[in-house]
C-alpha cells in the first residue's frame, strides 16, 4: 500500500516535498496571520505511514467559504423542503456576522465535505436538508473546494489550512454573538473527519465530532495531532464501513462504531482498487472514485435522522463474538449499546472510555439494522 524508498524519492523531487527520507531533522514552521501557525515536525513523520507532508496551498488558492442555512422565519407554519434561508458568513466581518440568521441559542451542525467534492455534491445538499428537516439548526456548510479538488496528497496537507480556518470562524462565532462551543457538532465525511479533528483541537469545549469514514492513508496510527481523536471534543462518534478499503480501521472517537465488522458492506461488492498497492495506480483517480462501502457511512448517519432508532450497536470485543450472538446486550441503564446516527450522544455521553460497537446492517436502502448471525465472519 505504500511506496518504496526509490518510488518516494521520485514522487519528493516531483512535489517538492518538505518531510522525506530517514528522518524528520527540527521542524518547521509556517503561520497565516489570524489563522495561526502550522508545524511540520517528528509528529507528522513516518517511514512508512507518513512518509511524505507537504505545506497547504496559500489560503485565497483553497478559498474556504462558510454558508449558513437556516429554517424560514417563524411566520411559516411549516418547515418546507428547499424553503430555507442562506447567507454567507465572513469571518472577518463582525458585524455581518451578528446581523446574519445564526441563532446563538439554537444548536449548530457544521458539514465538511471531503476529497474532490465541493458545496454543490449531492450528499452535501441532502444532508443540509435531512438536517433542518430533523431539527431547528443552524447548518453552515464548509466549501474547500479550491483544496479538496487536487491530488491526494495536496489535498491532505490543504486539510491542515482549512482546519485552521474553521477554527477562526467558530472562535470568531464564540467571541461575537457568543455562540457556546458545547453547542457545536461537526460532521465531516473522509478527509473531512480529519478537518473536524484538527478544529476540536483547537477549539475548547467543543460538543461533538461526528467522523464518517475517515480514511486512512497517511493517518492510521499516527499520533493523535495527525488525524481525529476522541480528546477532540467531549463526544466522538466514529462510523467505520472501509477498513478493508481506504478507511481508517484503528478506534478514534468516544465510541467507534463498525458497521458489519467496518468491511465491505452488504450490497457493494468488490472493488478492485481497494486491496491493491494504490501507488500503483493512478492515485489520483482511485482516490476520487466515490466507494460504496466508504460512502455507507454516511448513507447511514443520514438514514439516522428519519429513523433515528433504526441502528442499535452493541458494545463488544470483536466483531466475532458479536456475529455469534455474544454481546446482544444492553445493561443498565443501557450503557452498552448506543444508537448509530444523530442519536449517538444520548446512550454513552457519560462514559469516557473508548468503546466499540457492532451492528448488522442489510444491503438496500434504508438499512436496517438486526442482529441475525452472519457466518461469513
Amino acid at each position: 500500500m505504500y511506496l518504496h524508498a526509490i518510488e518516494i524519492s521520485t514522487l519528493a523531487l516531483i512535489l517538492g516535498v518538505t518531510a522525506v527520507g530517514s528522518q524528520v531533522i527540527g521542524s518547521e514552521e509556517r503561520c497565516y496571520g489570524e489563522l495561526g501557525c502550522l508545524v511540520l515536525d517528528g509528529q507528522w513523520w513516518h517511514p512508512w505511514r507518513r512518509p511524505i507532508n507537504l505545506w497547504p496551498y496559500d489560503p485565497a488558492v483553497i478559498n474556504t467559504t462558510f454558508t449558513l442555512h437556516t429554517r424560514p422565519a417563524p411566520s411559516h407554519q411549516q418547515y418546507q423542503l428547499k424553503k430555507r434561508e442562506v447567507v454567507l458568513l465572513h469571518p472577518e466581518d463582525h458585524l455581518s456576522l451578528a446581523l446574519s440568521p445564526l441563532d446563538a441559542t439554537k444548536p449548530t451542525k457544521v458539514i465538511i465535505h471531503s476529497y474532490h467534492e465541493n458545496l454543490n455534491t449531492p450528499w452535501v445538499e441532502e444532508l443540509t436538508e435531512a438536517l433542518l428537516q430533523y431539527g431547528d439548526y443552524n447548518v453552515i456548510v464548509v466549501n474547500w473546494a479550491g483544496g479538496s479538488s487536487t491530488y491526494y496528497l495536496q489535498a491532505v496537507a490543504n486539510a491542515r489550512l482549512v482546519g485552521l480556518e474553521l477554527t477562526h470562524l467558530l472562535l470568531t462565532l464564540q467571541h461575537t454573538i457568543n455562540l457556546p462551543p458545547h453547542s457545536l457538532h461537526l460532521i465531516g465525511y473522509a478527509l473531512g473527519a480529519h478537518i473536524a479533528g484538527y478544529a476540536g483541537e483547537r477549539v475548547a469545549e467543543l460538543g461533538r465530532i461526528t467522523g464518517l469514514s475517515p480514511p486512512a492513508l497517511f493517518f492510521e496510527e499516527l499520533p493523535p495531532v495527525v488525524r481525529l481523536d476522541e480528546r477532540d471534543a467531549a463526544f466522538v462518534d466514529v462510523i467505520h464501513t472501509n477498513i478493508n478499503g481506504h478507511g481508517i480501521s484503528q478506534r478514534c472517537g468516544t465510541v467507534d462504531f463498525y458497521p458489519n465488522g467496518g468491511e465491505e458492506q452488504p450490497g457493494c461488492g468488490r472493488h478492485t482498487t481497494e486491496n491493491r498497492d494504490m501507488f500503483r495506480v493512478d492515485l489520483t483517480n482511485v482516490m476520487s472514485q466515490q466507494s460504496c462501502s466508504r460512502m455507507r457511512a454516511l448513507d447511514l448517519f443520514l438514514t439516522s435522522l428519519t429513523c433515528p432508532a433504526c441502528f442499535l450497536g452493541h458494545e463488544c470485543t470483536d466483531k466475532y463474538l458479536y456475529a455469534y450472538g455474544m454481546c446482544y446486550v444492553c445493561g443498565e441503564p443501557n450503557n452498552h449499546c448506543g444508537y448509530l446516527g444523530i442519536r449517538a450522544q444520548e446512550f454513552l455521553v457519560q462514559r469516557r472510555e473508548r468503546l466499540a460497537l457492532y451492528i448488522f446492517t442489510s444491503d438496500t436502502h434504508p438499512y436496517h439494522g438486526n442482529h441475525t448471525h452472519q457466518p461469513g465472519y
